[in-house]
């Protein structure tokens, strides 16, 4: 054998040495994507799980739960666009235990910042917005709207309370008036209500009913709440 047949075998064995290396990059490679999308493709069923686990709590009335829920199927990659559908039920499922039309006075102040952050949670990622009506999702942008009209009236409703209480201290320095018509005074203040509440509650309902039946039909995969009823 000459030293040209020699070194002949030698590049021969060092090429297939490389064909054999990169042959395992590949299968590497194609390993890792595939992982890659087997994980992806887990986040989003989690994702949907929390998501549709979160409308059964709240269709059982377990609004804490459903809130739970929403927030864990958050946590997880959500597609582009059902980000404010969850918010949207989220929200609800926050505000859903409290009684607008009934808020104690002990109550007011939390209620307001209760629904200041549903307002925020809204707004994120552009669902709605805050200055205008340009918000990318119409039942977020709507609810936002008339949670703001709520939360006017709430905040009415505590400065009358809280006038109300300053003008007790006055009356029982001058005793002008008696205790008893300063406590009828103050339940008059308290308890006044917009008839046009319950015109608000059903503008709510019936849109988010349609922007999740909308939803449904285009995916045909989620189960999205339809709405809460107050």
């Amino acid at each position: 054998m000459t030293i040209k047949d020699m070194s002949n075998i030698k590049e021969d064995r060092q090429l297939k040495r490389k064909k054999r290396i990169r042959k395992w990059i590949l299968i590497g490679v194609a390993v890792v994507l595939v992982l890659a999308i087997a994980a992806v493709s887990i986040f989003l069923q989690l994702y949907k799980y929390h998501y549709n686990k979160g409308n059964e709590y709240y269709d059982s009335y377990k609004y804490s739960d459903a809130a739970a829920e929403y927030n864990k199927a958050l946590s997880y990659p959500v597609p582009d666009g059902e980000e404010c559908a969850i918010k949207v039920n989220l929200v609800l499922a926050k505000i859903a235990p409290v009684n607008f039309d009934n808020v104690p006075e002990a109550d007011l102040s939390d209620t307001i910042d209760l629904l200041g952050d549903c307002i925020d949670l809204l707004c994120e990622d552009g669902c709605a917005h805050k200055n205008d009506e340009n918000g990318h999702d119409s039942t977020a942008q709507e609810l936002k709207d008339e949670l703001e009209q709520i939360l006017e009236k709430l905040k009415e409703q505590q400065e009358q309370s809280q006038g109300g209480s300053d003008s007790d201290e006055d009356q029982d320095n001058t005793g002008d008036e008696t205790e008893e018509d300063t406590r009828s005074g103050e339940g008059e203040a308290t308890t006044e209500q917009d008839p046009s509440e319950k015109q608000i509650e059903d503008i709510i309902r019936d849109g988010t009913k349609e922007h999740n039946r909308s939803r449904e039909e285009d995916t045909g995969e989620y189960n999205y709440y339809g709405g809460k009823s107050w």
